[in-house]
């Protein structure tokens, strides 16, 4: 049994989608959420700057006692969750390997990854699936445009001309894979909130969220390592580097309800 808070970081706040994924797996769960807003986004970020980030990121999250990290964020579960592990004791989950099992565990012939411009270029998905020789032939989208219209709540007014153009855009990235992918890995942390809108597109195609997938592979660590908490009432604290409109926005738009965000400050390394 352990009742310290579980951490989780992401460059802003589309990581909140993983957030409610744990809160829906481990609901006793309490959770720490940080979002280095001040840096966003990581992806057009160096390596070595995602890993300083992170670093900072990670170091922020074990002084305020939290048991285990989930990188809750696509950037930087590619290029920084192993220097983390390497660096710091507590468990570390980024959300890229957890989904290549999801993916493992499926039947598939083909999988289409979309993502941000850096993770799709990165290759990650691709190369790791590509390891496990499954015969999975895979393909890679960057969908640029889609975090924006995440962020204006394009999803929230069905009907409403936002709405149509988030349809159209979906329609003019993925349109092509039609009949071609039966799965969808949703490789930004944003993407679950459109969730409904991509399955009207592809209709019949199965979407894997990597937020879903890192929880359940939190609660498998949690579980095997004795921690998982006992405490019936949970709490939830949630922390930016730069608090602006804009993020106070977008949070409530991911989570449907209002939260109290703390601005904080992180040292440079």
């Amino acid at each position: 049994m352990d009742n310290r808070p579980i951490g989780l970081f992401d460059s802003g706040v589309g990581g909140l989608t993983v957030l409610k994924q744990i809160q829906k797996i481990l609901p006793r769960e309490s959770v720490i959420y940080l979002g280095d807003t001040q840096h966003l986004p990581y992806g057009d970020k160096s390596k070595e700057a995602i890993i300083r980030f992170s670093i900072e990121n990670t170091k922020f999250l074990l002084r305020q006692n939290v048991k285990a990290i989930v990188v809750a964020c696509n950037s930087a579960s590619s290029v920084a969750v192993e220097v983390l592990r390497e660096t710091f004791k507590v468990p570390i989950i980024g959300v890229i390997e957890p989904t290549i099992k999801c993916i493992s565990r499926k039947k598939t012939s083909s999988v289409l990854v979309i993502g941000t411009m850096r993770t799709v270029r990165s290759g990650v998905y691709q190369k790791k699936l590509q390891e496990l020789n499954l015969g999975i032939e895979i393909f890679g989208k960057a969908c640029p445009l889609l975090v924006p219209l995440v962020e204006e709540g394009a999803f929230l007014n069905k009907g409403s001309l936002l709405y149509n153009a988030l349809v159209s855009t979906l329609e003019y990235y993925l349109g092509e894979y039609r009949d071609r992918v039966s799965h969808i890995v949703l490789g930004c942390t944003h993407y679950p909130a459109i969730e409904n809108e991509i399955r009207f597109v592809m209709d019949g195609v199965e979407l894997i969220d990597p937020g879903e997938c890192a929880a359940l592979e939190l609660k498998e660590i949690l579980e095997k390592n004795d921690m998982l908490s006992e405490e019936k009432s949970r709490f939830e604290k949630f922390f930016v580097t730069d608090l602006s409109e804009k993020t106070v926005e977008v949070a409530k738009i991911i989570l449907q309800r209002e939260i109290n965000i703390e601005e904080i400050y992180l040292p440079e390394s």
